[in-house]
């Protein structure tokens, strides 16, 4: 598997400090390159809905963690924002360091995330 970095050709938006909400997620494991929904901390996902915006698991490096590898339970990752007509309507308002936000599937959060850096959401 290729890299977000190697995809898109692009630097990620942002970065975040994660952790799982396992109760909350059945007690799986999310896996690298996962395609996961995104909502900010006070969003109402009925009337706002959720954002396709990638993680990128790192080690404790910032390398990505390999395709396959445990991810751990808390950690950083590296995020991208899959829509670019989003990266600019909607992210570069929103995303801010210190706020919190949430890894969601299916209108479930199974992570809570806080951004701790922002890196190309502005380029």
């Amino acid at each position: 598997m290729t890299t977000h970095l190697e995809r898109t050709g692009r630097r990620p938006d942002f970065r975040v400090r994660y952790e799982w909400l396992l109760e909350r997620s059945g007690g799986q494991r999310p896996l690298q390159y996962m395609r996961c929904d995104f909502s900010y901390d006070g969003d109402n996902i009925h009337r706002d809905g959720v954002y396709g915006v990638w993680p990128e698991f790192e080690d404790d490096c910032r390398n990505p963690i390999p395709e396959g590898s445990p991810i751990p339970s808390t950690g950083f990752a590296s995020m991208w924002v899959v829509s670019p007509m989003m990266r600019v309507d909607v992210h570069r308002q929103k995303a801010r360091l210190g706020r919190k936000a949430y890894f969601m599937a299916g209108g479930a959060r199974f992570a809570r995330a806080e951004i701790i850096e922002l890196i190309g959401l502005f380029d």
